[in-house]
């Protein structure tokens, strides 16, 4: 695998199969997907990206900006996992 996307890698990994006999774990399931692609989506452009521009912020009318869309994304995370086990459910999945 040569890669320097995590969530390619992950779906490469995803598709060799059992790591440990008897175990199978599939992290992209068919029908969860398209909602996996959108929560990586919005992780990656809110929170990712989000650091970043709070980093990189070169005002301070910039980086409120920047915090209080991260201070967002942040508090749907903590309140989709205090709902339930893992981002999209009770199973894991390429966007945990």
């Amino acid at each position: 695998i040569v890669s320097n996307e995590s969530a390619d890698i992950m779906r490469m990994l995803n598709n060799v199969g059992s790591f440990k006999e008897g175990e199978a774990v599939d992290l992209v399931p068919s029908e969860l997907e398209a909602e996996i692609d959108a929560m990586n989506q919005w992780i990656y452009e809110d929170i990712n990206n989000g650091v970043y521009k709070c980093g990189f912020s070169t005002t301070q009318q910039a980086y409120d900006r920047a915090q209080a869309g991260l201070n967002g994304a942040l508090d749907k995370v903590e309140k989709l996992l205090g709902e339930r086990r893992f981002l999209l459910g009770d199973e894991i999945t390429e966007a945990d």
